[in-house]
């Protein structure tokens, strides 16, 4: 994912051109005012990342694509990788999660297939510093 900062729409503008160039399938707006995120086209998108007023995060997701199912994991800087997979929905939460610490995830998107391997996509990776939560 690209992460790209927009002083204003016409900037805004101009970055999708570049995202263009770059290979992007679309644009989001970010969590943050003017924030454009540029996402590959051939992945699902992690799209807002927040915390939550009760200990927690919450990670949303664009499937950008035809999966029917998500391997979505998830770690603190140094700890270790909580994996999970599901499908149906486009949204995960964190509960119990430490303050000012960065949290890295990571999100890949499958078509079930009745025999053999499923088809599925590269993996989504961002991380995301928590707040004062």
């Amino acid at each position: 994912m690209f992460t790209i900062k927009a002083a204003s729409a016409a900037s805004a503008v101009v970055s999708l051109a570049i995202a263009n160039v770059l290979g992007a399938a679309q644009a989001q707006a970010g969590p943050l005012d003017n924030d454009v995120q540029l996402c590959a086209f051939d992945r699902p998108c992690i799209t807002d990342v927040h915390d939550l007023v009760n200990d927690g995060i919450w990670v949303e997701w664009d499937p950008n694509g035809p999966y029917d199912k998500f391997h979505f994991s998830w770690a603190h800087k140094g700890g270790p990788w909580h994996p999970n997979e599901f499908s149906g929905r486009t949204h995960f939460v964190i509960r119990s999660a430490w303050k000012d610490t960065e949290y890295v995830f990571s999100l890949q998107g499958c078509e079930s297939v009745l025999i053999g391997k499923d088809n599925c996509s590269p993996f989504e990776e961002t991380s995301f510093v928590t707040n004062n939560i």
